[in-house]
């Protein structure tokens, strides 16, 4: 189960592939360093997050006054009484916003652009603006996927869409995308790092919406009942990942290199690196979805009750035999089964199978595939302790 890549694009794990020997163990900390990392990258994460809400107030106003210089290139005379469009628009996109950037937070896809930087030799306190852009791009596709999911708790509260409406919602997640392209435009960088930068900014909205398409498409449940079809699930499923997560993953890694003057092997290995780090973390989201370690009870087997084929389906449908693939595909596609009774029916298969398990395994031969390859590469890259212990972090069974 080794994520492959073919050329520059990428081949989603089987599940009879093995780890390649030349691909290192993870030199894993005994207990008691493992217990001081534990605190450490604790503390990183902390302060990382103090430092991205601090850029986010610096690119997004928490008050009106001037708010429409700060985010427009466009020259307006309304600027006074109830036509004043400070105002407004600050009601408009700043406000809903906030409420959802203002919610507890992680942080991760901040951290991998600091990491990255750091890993390169960058000094990363000259570009504190920039941890903004990965908080904020997050929270408008997570604004959008609430509405498209029809989803009615993020981040432990009510989703955006019902507390401001759908049109509102829609507006404000799509403005979060195009806010951070200030950050490029008013940078002292130099043209090609500029260019470098706007390039992976692009590319990761381009293949986060592809892979949302593909995720909103889903599968023709009515060709997986073949066998011949049945091996493809899993690559497919994992697809929807790589270019939903793990692509901008591997950008934000890209982009820290590229603000620390990586070299070109150094950036290509960060981004691969963590663009598979990232794909191996919707997997354990899948996983938790189920088991309910989320500490979000809301959400458990949330994607059960709608059907979603996630890996942990996927995988249990890849290993049924063929007359029990059928009957179960049958059940996905049943209008008359209660969410009750499909989750029951899923959970099922999924402990038949022992889909769990499998998939722990895909995680834990991913996650060696890809932190072997990183170490064998020969770019020489700094802050490898920090970069397992936050790569264990977030692909292990609990975050």
């Amino acid at each position: 189960m080794v994520l492959c890549r073919v050329g520059s694009h990428y081949q989603a794990p089987r599940m009879n592939d093995k780890i390649p020997s030349k691909a290192a163990e993870p030199s894993l900390p005994s207990v008691s360093t493992a217990i001081s990392g534990k605190y450490l990258l604790d503390s990183l994460l902390e302060h990382v997050n103090k430092d991205t809400s601090a850029a986010l107030e610096r690119l997004l106003p928490k008050a009106p006054t001037g708010f429409m210089r700060s985010i427009s290139s466009v020259t307006s005379n309304a600027t006074s009484g109830s036509l004043d469009i400070d105002a407004r628009t600050f009601r408009a996109l700043s406000v809903p916003l906030w409420e959802m950037l203002g919610r507890t937070r992680k942080g991760w896809r901040s951290y991998v652009l600091r990491v990255s930087c750091e890993a390169v030799g960058g000094q990363f306190s000259n570009f504190l603006d920039w941890l903004a852009l990965p908080e904020i791009l997050h929270v408008g596709s997570l604004i959008i996927d609430d509405i498209q999911d029809s989803s009615e708790i993020r981040r432990g509260g009510k989703a955006c869409h019902l507390l401001y409406g759908i049109g509102p919602a829609i507006n404000v997640g799509t403005f979060a995308y195009f806010v951070g392209r200030t950050l490029i435009e008013k940078s002292s960088l130099n043209d090609a790092k500029k260019l470098a930068l706007y390039q992976e900014y692009v590319s990761l909205l381009r293949e986060a919406h592809i892979g949302q398409g593909l995720d909103i498409e889903g599968l023709d449940l009515t060709r997986i009942g073949c066998d011949a079809n049945a091996d493809c699930i899993v690559d497919a499923i994992m697809d929807i990942h790589r270019r939903k997560s793990g692509v901008v993953f591997g950008s934000f890694a890209r982009m820290g290199a590229i603000l620390g003057d990586g070299s070109a092997s150094q950036t290509r290995a960060l981004g691969d690196y963590f663009e598979d780090i990232g794909t191996l973390f919707q997997v354990r989201d899948d996983i938790m979805n189920i088991t309910g370690s989320h500490g979000n009870l809301p959400r458990h087997c949330e994607d059960l009750r709608r059907g979603k084929v996630t890996i942990p389906v996927a995988v249990a449908l890849k290993n049924l035999p063929g007359q029990a693939r059928r009957v179960l595909v049958r059940q996905l596609l049943s209008s008359s089964l209660s969410p009750e009774s499909l989750v029951r029916y899923l959970l099922e298969a999924i402990s038949t199978t022992n889909s769990i398990h499998l998939c722990e395994t895909l995680i834990e031969e991913g996650y060696k595939s890809a932190w072997g390859t990183l170490q064998n590469d020969e770019c020489k890259l700094s802050n490898m302790e920090n970069i397992m212990l936050f790569s264990r972090r977030i692909v292990g069974p609990r975050y």
